[in-house]
């Protein structure tokens, strides 16, 4: 008896592993959808910012102020 409760105890916990597991790899493929997506935005930011031409002021502390 004290085999088969054990036995019962383990499979138990392997179930709830196994649907942990189930729940991480969801998060994870989740998380690497939201990587590509991310990769893909700053691509495209990058290109567009090369394209932008050169006396466009890059950094906030050259634009001129609206009061001037």
């Amino acid at each position: 008896m004290d085999l088969e409760r054990r036995v019962e105890e383990l499979e138990t916990r392997y179930a709830f592993q196994e649907e942990n597991i189930r729940q991480l790899d969801e998060v994870i493929q989740e998380y690497g959808r939201m990587i590509d997506m991310l990769r893909s935005e700053n691509r495209e930011l990058r290109e567009q910012l090369a394209q932008r031409p050169e006396e466009t002021p890059n950094k906030i502390e050259d634009e001129v102020p609206p009061h001037y």
